[in-house]
């Protein structure tokens, strides 16, 4: 499934002569942002230069000891991945074929299947392999919230640094994407739509999108990757970060891969499933907004 938000803020209304005060506000918002997680680079390799081992950020600790991680049991991470390939050789299936239009975009029922209903039923098939996988791969042994003060906080920290890069790329692939790449989702908010299709657009962007997302990607794939495909962990997280972002489509794959990248090696380091999820909420409730108030301005 595709979660991508920056062409949206990057395109909108062309009948737009002038810059409304909302259009102004999100461009205002975006700046902040991202100039906030370039000081939060720039301390870091300030830190980095200086020989200061405390300068990396939280959300890129290591919490486990050398040589040991959370369990993640073989079939539930082989069944994720499975479910991951299958969505990129659809994907790749339709890249011939045309964009779809809004006049085909779906009713309200059959969306809240595809972006709800259908994400949180595999999610929930998931969990159920994995907890029958023996008391060896209990839940708790990897989804643990005894710092989950800590891991909101991480997860903030790793949003703001993954927002820089992501804008560069995102701005430097506007060059070539039009506004028919954008995701489904963003089409329907772009031809106009009531407010409850806008509050279940939101609840799958920034709730369901998020917790389904980070399990299958940085949870059972990439500890898939470590744990049973026996790769180093550099390794396993390009190559989750590069699946991650080409399944959103390819289109979209050069903007998002620093987002993913940020994502996955916050996951193989601090091993926080709040963490990646939040930054991951974070990213997609502001990149939300902002396409909102793009429109609104319109």
């Amino acid at each position: 499934m595709q979660w991508n938000l920056l062409l949206a803020v990057q395109n909108a209304p062309e009948e737009a002569a002038e810059v409304s005060t909302s259009q102004g506000l999100a461009g205002l918002l975006l700046l902040l942002v991202a100039g906030y997680g370039a000081y939060l680079w720039l301390s870091w390799i300030q830190g980095i230069l200086k020989g200061n081992a405390e300068s990396t950020p939280a959300c890129f600790e290591k919490s486990s000891p050398p040589g040991m991680r959370r369990p993640v049991p073989m079939i539930a991470a082989a069944v994720g991945s499975i479910w991951v390939a299958t969505n990129l050789f659809l994907l790749v299936s339709k890249l011939s074929g045309e964009g779809m239009q809004p006049e085909n975009l779906p009713d309200f029922p059959s969306l809240a299947l595809q972006v709800v209903g259908l994400p949180l039923g595999v999610a929930g098939f998931l969990l159920l392999v994995w907890g029958l996988s023996g008391p060896s791969y209990a839940l708790g042994s990897y989804f643990k919230f005894d710092r989950w003060k800590d891991d909101l906080l991480a997860g903030a920290e790793l949003w703001l640094l993954a927002m820089p890069p992501t804008l560069i790329l995102g701005m430097l692939a506007s060059l070539w994407k039009t506004p028919d790449d954008l995701h489904i989702l963003l089409q329907i908010l772009r031809s106009g739509t009531e407010p409850e299709v806008v509050g279940l657009i939101f609840v799958a962007a920034a709730v369901v999108a998020p917790l389904v997302e980070e399990l299958l990607f940085r949870v059972l794939l990439l500890n898939g990757l470590i744990q049973h495909v026996r790769l180093t962990v550099s390794l396993s997280v390009v190559l989750t970060a590069a699946t991650f972002s080409i399944a959103h489509g390819v289109s979209d794959a050069l903007q998002l891969f620093p987002l993913a990248l940020c994502l996955s090696w916050s996951s193989a380091r601090r091993e926080s499933y709040i963490t990646v999820v939040i930054a991951h909420v974070l990213f997609n409730s502001f990149m939300l907004m902002l396409t909102l108030l793009m429109l609104n301005g319109g």
